[in-house]
């Protein structure tokens, strides 16, 4: 932890040093997996061989593998039990939400779609369907009259 003092105000900054932890998630060893920029060299540093590594062919496959990854980090979210796993979960879970946010602004921008618009149009979802705040799972279809 360190104080500083700037313009009177005093400030704490907290400062964890990070480290990965490793999981027993079998996602994390399932290949093909969508991995950081920077492990081709990291496993390069740390083994002396180059990884077989491709990049996704298109922005359909990248997402495949984006949300395959966000399964993959999301279990490991929640089997975090120390402050600091938890905050290294978290910040992968952000990580990967940026990558999918990239790529659906990619293909907003496009079709010239603006941010204002698809606010708009979530927004007016919400008010005719709602959100996915109360976490409700549709667990069956009620027959219809005509089904019977």
């Amino acid at each position: 932890m360190v104080n500083f003092t700037i313009a009177g105000s005093t400030a704490i900054i907290v400062v964890m040093k990070f480290t990965h932890t490793s999981t027993d998630n079998p996602l994390e060893n399932t290949l093909p997996k969508l991995i950081r920029d920077r492990i081709p060299e990291i496993i390069l540093e740390n083994e002396g061989v180059e990884a077989d590594i491709r990049e996704a062919m298109d922005d359909e496959e990248y997402i495949k593998f984006v949300l395959k990854k966000m399964h993959e980090e999301v279990e490991e979210f929640l089997d975090a039990s120390t402050s600091e796993h938890v905050a290294e979960e978290a910040a992968d879970v952000r990580e990967i939400v940026d990558a999918l946010l990239s790529v659906v602004n990619e293909h907003l921008a496009k079709y010239d779609v603006k941010d204002e618009q698809v606010a708009s149009v979530q927004k007016q979802k919400n008010e005719k369907n709602g959100a996915f705040a109360k976490r409700l799972l549709l667990l069956s279809m009620p027959k219809r009259e005509s089904d019977k």
